[in-house]
């Protein structure tokens, strides 16, 4: 299983999708949807992925015609889901009607965004004195930067994390969202009035044991695992050592079995000592 999948709709971008590889995990993976009218790639380019690219980078040749290329990149992203081929899925498009497919399958507990190149995200960024002008209602968790995230996701996050605790909160949407989405979501809630703060901190649950399984539950959801594990996993992390994760994981496979114990080690691993501090 990989990490993160990279799904490149070569017809509607540049060749720009190969830098991908000069910030990609070990156990990442990235997939070349292209036809005879995708982008020509540079010679510099080439021979990134020549030396990066063997083993990591898979190339899939498509049928050419009116959105051809869009519905096979569709469908092999609903045949990866199917046979669990990763936990975080990215489609690489300036094509906005990709958005549809990404809210479907986060509605679904499916991570998975939408991004154009690199340059286009820097472009595209809403300046950081910007101010959340749907803060305090439901509207909050739709205008953190362009980040994919479902309806209400962060309304319920806020329910486990302090909105006034900026260190755990920057560290907690980053873990979520990815460094790029998660600073700017932090920065929308940051640049809030403290009126609105206070007001949006009302949903902070007051029990901490409540607050730990919220969280734990959104985080099962957004990688497609049952939510009713929730409560034993957020025991399981209060009684491990902040230092020896090891005998976390031990303990998750002792309980769960090997493969499954495995997997929720993999999920939760980098949010073991966040959901301590909640």
């Amino acid at each position: 299983m990989y990490d993160k999948v990279y799904l490149i709709d070569s017809e509607n971008i540049s060749d720009e999708w190969a830098d991908i590889l000069d910030r990609m995990g070990q156990q990442d993976a990235i997939f070349v949807f292209y036809t005879d009218k995708s982008a020509h790639i540079s010679c510099q380019r080439v021979c990134k992925l020549m030396q990066q690219g063997v083993g990591r980078v898979w190339w899939i040749k498509c049928f050419e015609g009116n959105n051809a290329l869009d519905f096979q990149l569709v469908s092999e992203l609903g045949a990866m889901i199917g046979r669990e081929a990763a936990f975080e899925y990215v489609i690489i498009s300036k094509d906005n009607g990709y958005n549809s497919v990404v809210k479907y399958w986060n509605d679904r507990g499916i991570t998975l965004s939408r991004q154009g190149t690199k340059w286009e995200e820097k472009e595209e960024k809403k300046p950081e004195s910007a101010v959340c002008s749907g803060a305090g209602t439901g509207e909050a968790e739709e205008c953190c930067g362009k980040h994919p995230i479902k309806d209400g996701f962060t309304r319920e996050l806020l329910k486990s994390v302090d909105i006034m605790d900026n260190t755990l909160l920057y560290a907690v949407l980053t873990a979520f969202e990815g460094q790029d989405a998660g600073a700017e979501c932090y920065r929308q809630l940051r640049d809030m009035g403290k009126e609105n703060k206070e007001e949006i901190r009302e949903l902070l649950l007051k029990d901490r044991q409540k607050r730990g399984i919220n969280y734990m539950r959104l985080l099962l959801g957004r990688n497609g695992m049952p939510a009713e594990d929730a409560e034993g996993l957020y025991k399981n992390i209060l009684e491990g050592s902040k230092k020896n994760k090891d005998k976390y994981r031990k303990a998750l496979i002792g309980k769960y079995g090997q493969e499954s114990g495995e997997r929720y080690y993999r999920v939760t691993k980098a949010h073991y000592n966040y959901v301590k501090k909640i």
